[in-house]
């Protein structure tokens, strides 16, 4: 394979930067056209059977070979095409994917209709392929800088016969039949839009398909929006390459195509699906309103005025639809015509009542504010201070939902004024109204609110009265709570939008106001002011906000018990960040000693960061990241840092560590057979032949099994041990099934096995208790002790006792409480009892109880033998 792959690779090269600048010029591939068919050839014989098992790397030559030839040496592609196009069609073949692929590559660089040629969608009877419908989706994907005159030849009458077709299978009622004819007519007309990828013939052949595109958007629901993308497509096509012929013939079509799409627009959606038409057919309107003819557009317009004045007032629908239509059309209007709409229409804004209506006709005002034609900008200059009385005057009445557009509009006239200062009214009247803005819910008006703030400031700028702007913006720090809080956030927008120009004093003075609003019982207030504090950590350079870390601490211990508690994850992220950039001990100084929750805060931080960079330091190398150089994007706008969380960790309670990825195992499998019979895999029983584990190989899991036997059982459950003397092979088995010792026991079962020994009260009983469960005494160590004399050192009658009273005193020490290691023996363990009453659910609990207190008392030997440890090493 990788003999293939160098191949490969090889020949692509050879082809992009040897054949590649021969195919270049007609003139150089009539030269060495016989050297060039030669290569071509040799190529193309990569696709006979003998080399099939290299179809895959053969078929990403030939596409190579299309992208470098198709241009200009299509003729001598067509037999590959051919031969690609056979293959296709054969029984089960395996590269569907790299084969249209290379099919893509012809499309695109010879052109569809010389593939079509020779991969043809239509049999001989007339009748469409069904094979070679695959074909569709590629055409679909590949084709540009085709014709139209390519589309409406060869698949608009394929879109013909299938629409006929399924007609006739649903009168033969064939559904399925007349479903498949469906689909197909329409996957070719989907194709429309890609021929309209920068046709090369609109102003010849746009004329031919002109009907069919009207008639298609009238009546076919289903076809609606391919032809409105295709219309699109061409317009802006033209307008790009500003062909005037191209515009003038798609213009010569707006009496046709306009009044179409005003019908679709008006027109009352019954389903989800119809909706999206509606906006399809604006979006065109507004496309084609571009080219149109100006006498069109007037008569157009004044058709929607009158259909408003003359339409009764319960069909909302319909006059909402023809605002809309009105808003793209009057841009394109007269001074005066513009001037009847705004008195007939605009003028009435105060009284409206209709949240809808009133929105439509702020958005109309909107668009003649933001229009750069001559007739908008005119109207405006010449009813500017009309215009602005409408706005204030209708400040009571208007909408929630039309306060964005109301900005807008007094946006646009701010632009347009560059000689307003601090004290004209229409600042003074439209500030407060944009900082109101600023806690709105909807977050388009807040954008436009923040917007309107940076026209207002940069306007003030020019007349060095930046100062007076922000006078202006701290008075609203004394209204209510509604106006302190959006206050803050536009406090937080201008000192994003105006860092470099507002001067050391007023962001220290917009700093210490913020700092004393920190104590406000008022939750509303404290969340706006932790807002202002991200945005003031994020605009200012880190020296800057290093030297306002005592203010900022300050404001931060001085919170209210009720806020400190409902802003707690915010003030989790805000000590996080200062932590990470400054330190605990830049921050510890300015926190008052009485505040013990603080430290505490402070010192979790410092330990969770540190074991965060331990846990990247242990990580793989591709996962490890360094906060200190991570260049991060700086944030465009305040919503984006007010909705940045800025926080490594989103909760402290549940983070889980970090974990190295583990590389993942290659699937295999294996096909288990004898050598004389061979596996059919056409058999419905082949996949009990096909298995994960390689044939002949035992498993871990067997691998363990045969290890851990242990004890056999009899049928009706009980335990079968054996003695000592019967096999002394068994002894050694069973020996290695009861060694606590092994690599898979944990720490707590050795600390188990450990405690047993350290307590000596239970040593006489566990020993009982061992010699009763079987176990016997070769598996314990010799005692050296022997029982003789009188007194206490006579022999016992019951020898076992006395064997088995002293086992393991051997392994203790006189230096320290417990056992040790010796050298050349087994290590000291204790042997737990084989009880029939473990296995009772009902004593479950107190047998766990036991297993507590053993694991406890391990603790805290090994705990005690620590603090041992580390004492002899300091001395």
């Amino acid at each position: 394979m990788e003999i293939i792959s160098a191949a490969t690779y090889t020949l692509e090269a050879l082809l992009r930067d040897a054949i590649g600048p021969i195919c270049e010029t007609v003139e150089s591939v009539e030269q060495h056209k016989s050297k060039i068919a030669k290569c071509f050839s040799s190529i193309e014989g990569g696709l006979g059977y003998q080399y099939h098992t290299a179809w895959h790397q053969v078929l990403h030559v030939i596409s190579t070979l299309f992208d470098v030839g198709g241009r200009n040496c299509g003729d001598l592609l067509l037999n590959s095409l051919k031969s690609l196009s056979e293959i296709r069609d054969s029984y089960k073949f395996s590269y569907n994917n790299e084969l249209e692929h290379a099919v893509g590559a012809a499309i695109r660089s010879m052109g569809p209709d010389k593939v079509l040629s020779v991969i043809t969608l239509q049999k001989g009877n007339g009748e469409f392929n069904i094979d070679r419908s695959w074909l569709l989706p590629v055409l679909r994907e590949n084709i540009k800088h085709s014709t139209l005159n390519c589309w409406s030849t060869g698949i608009f009458p394929l879109a013909i016969y299938c629409q006929k077709r399924a007609a006739q299978l649903h009168e033969n009622n064939d559904r399925i039949g007349a479903h498949s004819s469906e689909l197909l007519y329409e996957q070719l007309w989907n194709l429309l839009p890609s021929f309209c990828n920068a046709p090369t013939d609109i102003k010849t052949s746009f004329k031919d398909i002109a009907r069919a595109l009207g008639t298609a958007i009238s009546d076919r629901k289903e076809l609606r929006l391919a032809v409105m993308a295709s219309l699109r497509k061409l317009i802006a096509y033209a307008k790009e390459t500003q062909d005037k012929e191209d515009l003038a013939e798609l213009a010569r079509f707006d009496k046709n195509y306009l009044p179409i799409l005003f019908n679709v627009y008006t027109s009352k959606p019954n389903r989800t699906d119809e909706e999206g038409h509606r906006l399809a057919a604006l979006e065109t309107i507004k496309v084609y309103l571009t080219i149109a003819r100006p006498e069109l557009t007037k008569q157009l317009f004044t058709s929607a005025l009158e259909k408003v004045n003359n339409t009764n007032e319960t069909d909302q629908f319909l006059i909402e639809g023809v605002m809309d239509l009105i808003r793209a059309l009057v841009r394109y209007q007269t001074a005066g015509e513009i001037q009847t709409l705004y008195e007939q229409f605009v003028k009435k804004l105060p009284e409206i009542k209709n949240t809808k209506e009133q929105k439509k006709l702020y958005r109309i005002l909107e668009e003649v504010c933001a229009s750069d034609s001559e007739s908008c900008k005119q109207f405006v200059q010449n009813n500017r201070k009309i215009v602005q009385k409408l706005l204030q005057k209708s400040l009571e009445t208007a909408a929630v939902s039309s306060k964005g557009a109301r900005l807008r509009c007094f946006n646009y006239l701010i632009k347009a004024q560059p000689q307003l200062d601090h004290e004209s009214k229409l600042i003074m009247s439209v500030l407060p109204e944009a900082v109101l803005c600023c806690k709105d819910i909807n977050e388009r008006c807040r954008a436009t609110a923040y917007d309107l703030l940076n026209t207002i400031g940069e306007t003030l700028q020019e007349h060095d009265q930046l100062q007076q702007f922000i006078n202006l913006l701290i008075a609203g720090l004394s209204g209510t709570t509604e106006l302190v809080s959006a206050t803050i956030l536009a406090l937080a927008s201008v000192l994003h939008r105006f860092t470099g120009s507002l001067g050391k004093d007023n962001i220290q003075s917009i700093l210490d106001n913020i700092c004393l609003l920190m104590a406000s019982s008022t939750r509303e207030i404290v969340g706006s002011c932790f807002s202002f504090l991200k945005v003031y950590c994020s605009s200012l350079p880190n020296p800057m906000v290093a030297a306002s870390l005592g203010n900022i601490m300050k404001a931060l211990c001085n919170m209210t018990d009720d806020c400190k508690r409902h802003f707690r994850l915010k003030l989790r992220d805000i000590l996080d960040k200062f932590v990470r950039k400054y330190g605990c001990e830049a921050l510890t100084p300015h926190v008052p000693s009485d505040d013990v929750i603080m430290y505490k805060r402070l010192r979790n931080m410092r330990k969770l960061n540190a074991r965060k960079k331990r846990m990247r330091d242990s990580a793989s190398q591709d996962e490890e990241m360094d906060e200190d150089f991570l260049i991060k994007t700086k944030p465009r706008s305040v919503d984006e840092i007010l909705a940045d969380s800025d926080s490594d960790f989103d909760d402290m309670e549940d983070e889980k560590p970090v974990r190295t990825k583990k590389p993942k195992k290659q699937s295999q499998a294996w096909i288990e057979e004898d050598g004389d019979n061979i596996v059919d895999f056409n058999d419905p029983t082949v996949a009990s032949k096909i298995t994960a584990t390689k044939p002949g190989q035992q498993s871990q899991s067997e691998v363990k099994k045969k290890k851990d036997k242990g004890f056999r059982t009899a049928p009706d459950g009980r335990l079968i041990i054996e003695d000592d003397d019967d096999d002394s092979s068994d002894d050694g088995n069973r020996k290695e099934s009861f060694n606590f010792d092994s690599d898979s026991d944990s720490d707590d079962t050795q600390s188990k096995a450990e405690t047993r020994l350290l307590t000596d009260r239970k040593r006489k009983r566990k020993d009982t208790a061992s010699v009763k469960s079987g176990f016997s005494a070769s598996s314990q160590p010799a005692s050296k002790y022997k029982a003789g004399g009188s007194g206490i050192h006579r022999p016992l009658a019951s020898s076992a006792a006395s064997e088995y009273s002293r086992v393991g005193s051997e392994y203790r020490t006189k230096k320290a409480r417990g056992d040790v290691k010796r050298k050349g023996k087994l290590d000291p363990y204790a042997y737990l009892p084989l009880q029939r009453n473990s296995l009772n659910k009902r004593k479950r609990l107190k047998n766990t109880g036991k297993f507590k207190n053993i694991i406890g008392a391990a603790k805290a030997g090994a705990k005690k033998g620590a603090k041992a440890k580390n004492r002899k090493n300091k001395f």
